[in-house]
């Protein structure tokens, strides 16, 4: 922070330069309610010096050299259960005796005096109320936290000896009188009851009149300047409420540029000017955090000079209050530099952020200002959990973890008791925080994370109700419903279901207050939200439901695009535009033809659109993301279109995965980086299957390469499904590289963990069976799969035939004739469990029933269509035929018998069965025939991909 400290050293130097043999004082009488002169009390100024009145009412307040004139400061007067109502809560400014000015005029009153809620009154407090508010909505833009609207309210009230809910009642009596010239008033009113594009609207109007009373003044007195200020401020402050955060800038800029062309004098106002640099610095945050490009981190850095201008008022010493939330606001924008630049230079950024909200809470302690240390706590929290949700695993698990601390800190101040808004947002904010290490971390723990954040949600509610708070409450049941979605996210398919639709019912709620008429942005990011829970429902479901929740999916994103668009709010759009892309790619994968290759294209081009306005040099991680996604896109579209098309697809694909690994490290993002591996690898995969074989076998192994890599990070223990996935990503790369044992292992891997994976299985049993010749393993198999499915015809034909591999001769009988009555086995399959039978009973001694056995065989050929041809791969038997010694004089007859069975065309094959009968007896008495002379060379099995899995 050293630069910072040099720069509060520059400007004080020279405004001390400006002010010198000028000594601040405070000079003034004080009256009470009755306008009387008060006698023998004490006024007490911030920095602890003090003046007794004397019997006019008269005080007189020296301060220390430092302090400069015109400088804010506040005033409180020692006597029981009364307060300072004039100037309001004390503030007021240093004077000197050089600039001659006016002695300050101070009204005390008994708490509960109803002077604090007279008409004249409340227009001033609602009037500093618009201002409180637009600096509190720069933490809500800046750091995604909760806006306690009512702060200063709260603050007032119980200044002046009333509660909340008293002053609400008074200013909505107040708001519903309609009669009043004043418009200025009016916009207070119009504002007050939410009503900001006419409060706008008459605040500019009023301030007009004011500019022109100003400018056709001879002598522009304070009065006229105090009112162009004020009705410039509060257009702002409306234009800020509505989020039109150009239209707000540009009114508190209409203040900066009189004071620059010293139509309003700083030396006079000082205290307004240091608050217009803090209000154009909101301002320049909230709109520098929604657009993209240069203007972004230009705004960032200008507001940062504002608040730095600030800081020559809200001296340490003199304003402790206002320098620490100075501080905060600085840490801020720190923080919002720091999450958009790279390198270096983003940490320097981070870690200037977290120095500025430590140093804020040298000054605002728990002891002296506890609210004051509670609220940094808050933000404190929010900036170490978006470095935490930046960070390296480890290293990101710890600032989460010591973002947890910091709200569980501010929760001792905030307790529901005494503050409860407060307490609800800091429990939001935790919500957010455990909700990420959640994601962050895998497991049971993760799982356990995330219902943490729901009770955290769900804990905000029972004070953010709808009927008193009804936007804070929209809010929190979105972020309940992004928790519950989250959740739903790591469970079983069932219950994760139930979870989503849970999710989704609460975003649909929200949306009945958080309406497009009245909170567009709102509702356009609820809209994304609901999009986003319908697709992730839609990827769990099948056939007709989940393409219905996809399409319902596409049509809330293309919704939120209606005021998300690029123009106002580029950076959401690009959010929108590549979830919307992610929907898209799920209905191409599901719907077949020329309609899913369209949808493929969208996708991809969703995806593009989205890296238009996220670049790498601003936003590393999510540009990251959407390159992965594009890849995602190209991938499947690939698969769809013909080789020539497909390669190039592809070719871009790896090209976007391994641009996104540039960012999505294993050191700072280890699963993101292990899913863009897994990715990259199916895409090496799908071009290892398209060129020719020298570029394959480079592809395919650089796919095993991805994939092994992959499963460094998604180990079963931690992250259980997707190892399941890579598990089997990786059997299909060995299976195209034809290296068996290790297909099988990856498959048998799979099947540990999920034993319903029907491709595992299917293909698992196959490879030991009709490649490794491993028949134990293949029996094991198909025994498990059918103890738990044990209706799958086509998993008992197969445990028919592995009966026989292991020697079990009896019972793979039994099985085939069971086998050869049920009317749900195609003929060609009972053709091939005929000639199985026969090989089984010849091993078993039983030759004198194979000639019947044969006829059979034959008849059931000849019944058959011309083209009748036996899909039936014979590997796995022939070889073990070939090694059992019950066998060896059979062999050269069973191998012309399975030859038979391999013929092109039903005529064809029934003459080759006719001449295996009539060589039967012949066969038999033959006893040195070879296998490979008798039977062609083992076919190979094909792998087929399931893009789905």
């Amino acid at each position: 922070m050293k630069f910072r400290n040099s720069l509060f050293v520059l400007f004080i130097s020279c405004f001390s330069a400006t002010a010198l043999g000028q000594q601040a004082k405070l000079e003034g009488q004080v009256f009470d309610d009755k306008n009387r002169a008060v006698v023998g009390v004490r006024i007490v100024a911030a920095g602890g010096q003090s003046a007794v009145t004397d019997r006019k009412g008269h005080f007189k307040i020296g301060f220390p050299i430092s302090a400069q004139p015109g400088q804010a400061t506040r005033i409180q007067v020692v006597k029981s259960n009364w307060v300072v109502f004039q100037p309001m809560l004390g503030n007021c400014v240093t004077q000197s005796a050089e600039r001659n000015y006016e002695p300050l005029r101070v009204v005390i009153v008994p708490k509960g005096s109803p002077l604090a809620l007279s008409p004249k009154r409340l227009s001033q407090v609602i009037a500093q109320w618009t201002a409180e508010r637009a600096k509190l909505r720069v933490e809500v833009g800046n750091l995604q936290q909760e806006l306690d609207e009512y702060a200063f309210l709260q603050q007032y009230a119980k200044e002046y000896g009333f509660t909340l809910e008293q002053f609400r009642d008074a200013a909505e009596r107040w708001a519903q009188i309609k009669e009043s010239d004043d418009k200025e008033e009016r916009a207070l009113k119009e504002y007050w009851q939410k009503n900001y594009g006419k409060a706008a609207q008459l605040a500019l109007e009023s301030a007009q009149v004011a500019g022109e009373e100003l400018k056709q003044a001879n002598n522009k007195t304070n009065e006229a300047s105090l009112k162009v200020i004020r009705r410039y401020k509060l257009a702002g402050n409306a234009y800020y409420a509505q989020y039109n955060f150009r239209e707000a800038l540009d009114a508190y800029n209409k203040i900066e540029k009189r004071f620059d062309a010293k139509e309003l004098s700083k030396e006079i106002f000082i205290a307004e000017w240091a608050e217009m640099n803090f209000l154009i610095g909101n301002a320049k945050v909230a709109l520098g955090v929604r657009v993209a490009g240069d203007e972004n981190s230009q705004l960032l850095k200008e507001a940062l000079a504002n608040y730095q201008q600030s800081f020559t008022i809200y001296t340490r010493d003199q304003l402790p209050k206002e320098w620490a939330a100075t501080q905060n606001s600085v840490g801020n924008v720190l923080l919002s530099l720091g999450v958009r630049a790279r390198g270096a230079e983003s940490v320097k950024y981070l870690n200037d952020s977290e120095a500025a909200y430590r140093t804020a809470l040298e000054v605002a302690t728990r002891e002296k200002l506890p609210h004051e240390w509670a609220k940094t706590q808050n933000n404190l929290g929010i900036m170490l959990r978006s470095l935490g949700e930046r960070a390296s695993a480890e290293e990101g698990v710890k600032h989460l973890n010591n973002a947890i601390t910091a709200f569980r800190a501010a929760l001792e101040v905030r307790t529901r008791e005494q503050l409860p808004e407060e307490w609800a947002a800091t429990q939001t904010n935790l919500g957010n925080t455990l909700q990420s290490l959640g994601v962050r971390v895998g497991g049971a723990e993760g799982v356990r994370y995330l219902k943490d954040a729901i009770k955290a949600f769900r804990a905000a509610l029972e004070v953010r109700t709808r009927e008193k708070l009804p936007q804070e409450w929209a809010a929190s049941q979105t972020n309940l419903g992004n928790a519950l979605w989250a959740l739903g996210l790591r469970v079983s398919v069932e219950e994760g279901i139930n979870y989503l639709k849970d999710a989704l019912a609460l975003h649909r709620t929200a949306l009945e207050v958080r309406s497009r008429e009245k909170l567009p942005q709102d509702w356009a990011a609820t809209q994304n939200n609901v999009g986003i829970v319908l697709a992730s429902t839609g990827e769990r479901l099948s056939g007709a439901a989940s393409i219905k929740q996809l399409k319902d999916a596409v049509g809330a994103f293309r919704a939120a695009l209606e005021v998300r668009t690029r123009e106002h709010l580029p950076q959401d759009w690009a959010i929108t535009q590549s979830n919307m892309g992610g929907a898209l790619l799920n209905l191409g994968l599901r719907i077949s033809g020329e309609e899913g290759i369209n949808y493929l294209k969208d996708a991809a081009a969703a995806h593009r659109a989205a890296l238009e306005v996220v670049t790498r040099e601003q936003l590393p991680q999510q540009w990251a993301s959407r390159q992965a996604n594009l890849g995602s896109a190209l991938q499947y579209l690939a698969e769809r279109v013909s080789d020539a098309e497909g390669i190039k697809y592809l070719k871009e694909a790896v090209e976007a995965h391994q641009s996104a690994l540039e960012v999505r490290t294993r050191e700072r993002l280890p699963p993101q980086w292990a899913t863009t591996q897994n990715n990259l690898g199916n895409t090496l995969r799908g071009l290892g299957e398209r060129v020719e074989r020298e570029a394959a076998i480079r592809h395919l192994k650089d796919a095993t390469i991805a994939h092994r890599a992959a499963l460094e990070v998604f180990r079963r223990e931690d992250f259980p499904q997707q190892w399941a996935i890579t598990q089997n990503n990786l059997a299909r790369d060995y299976v195209q590289l034809h290296d068996w044992p290790a297909a099988a292992e990856a498959y048998t891997n799979v099947l540990s963990l999920d034993r319903g994976q029907r491709e595992a299985y299917d293909k698992a049993a196959s490879i030991y069976h009709d490649i490794l010749f491993k028949f134990d393993k293949a029996f094991d198999l198909h025994q498990q799969w059918l103890a738990q499915h044990t209706e799958d015809i086509s998993a008992q034909i197969n445990y028919a035939e592995a009966h026989f591999s292991v020697g079990r001769f009896a019972e793979c009988e039994q099985r085939v004739n069971a086998l050869l009555t049920n009317p749900r086995v195609p003929v060609s399959t009972k053709t091939a469990l005929r000639a199985t039978k026969i090989a089984s009973l010849l091993a078993d001694g039983k030759a004198s029933q194979v000639p019947v056995n044969l006829d059979a065989l034959i008849a059931e050929v000849a019944g058959q269509p011309a083209a009748f041809k036996v899909e039936w791969v014979f590997d796995g038997t022939r070889h073990f035929i070939d090694q059992n010694e019950k066998l060896s004089s059979y062999r050269a007859w069973l191998g012309r018998l399975f030859v038979a069975l391999a013929s092109k065309d039903r005529d064809t094959m029934l003459k080759a069965l006719q001449n295996v009968r009539a060589n039967y007896k012949e066969q038999r008495s033959t006893t040195s025939f070879r296998l490979k002379s008798a039977w062609p060379s083992p076919s190979i099995i094909t792998i087929q991909r399931n893009p789905g899995s």
